[in-house]
């Protein structure tokens, strides 16, 4: 029961995010990209730019892209199969910056492609290895376990938060991943 309340409270934060994106609000705004998608954008920063490219210059591009053509991007959104927008964002800040390299590095040379090149099969098996990962969630029968794997491996949080939030204690919650894990082991062999 506590789990459902929060896959809708993750919902009505998407929803209230989106909203606050589009209708231009300062500070919805800055929680959205300092904070609810952070670590998705010092990966980028770190991981493809060497941390050359400022954090504030990546929220920038990707704000505009998102918001060009009336928020188009972001429209594409449906949250289907309790996706959430923090989740969704991930795959679409990687291609965008991908996509974006040369431009935002302001060079190109043949030592530089050839990393790039290497970088975006490396990053290319990384969303396979996530879509590979999200496949196998979904079709975990029991859907405690996934929401587990889910919370604790994917989002970050830890037992204590997550017992908080189910109402238990931490103990049960590790004895849940445990189960858990290998439960996804067996689904992900097959």
């Amino acid at each position: 029961m506590k789990t459902s309340a929060v896959c809708n409270k993750r919902e009505i934060e998407d929803r209230v995010f989106i909203q606050g994106l589009k209708s231009g609000n300062s500070q919805l705004t800055r929680t959205f990209f300092y904070e609810e998608i952070a670590r998705v954008m010092k990966h980028v920063q770190f991981d493809l730019f060497n941390g050359s490219v400022e954090y504030d210059e990546l929220v920038s591009e990707l704000y505009i892209f998102l918001a060009a053509d009336g928020w188009r991007k972001l429209d594409t959104f449906e949250g289907k199969n309790g996706s959430h927008l923090r989740t969704w964002m991930s795959p679409v800040a990687w291609r965008f910056f991908m996509s974006n390299y040369d431009r935002l590095m302001e060079r190109e040379s043949t030592e530089d492609a050839l990393d790039k090149s290497e970088m975006a099969r490396s990053i290319d098996k990384s969303v396979e290895m996530a879509m590979d990962v999200n496949a196998v969630l979904q079709r975990m029968p029991n859907r405690r376990y996934a929401e587990a794997l889910e919370w604790l491996l994917l989002k970050g949080y830890s037992a204590e938060e997550l017992a908080k939030m189910w109402g238990t204690n931490a103990a049960n919650v590790y004895n849940i991943k445990h189960r858990a894990i290998q439960q996804f082991v067996e689904l992900y062999g097959r």
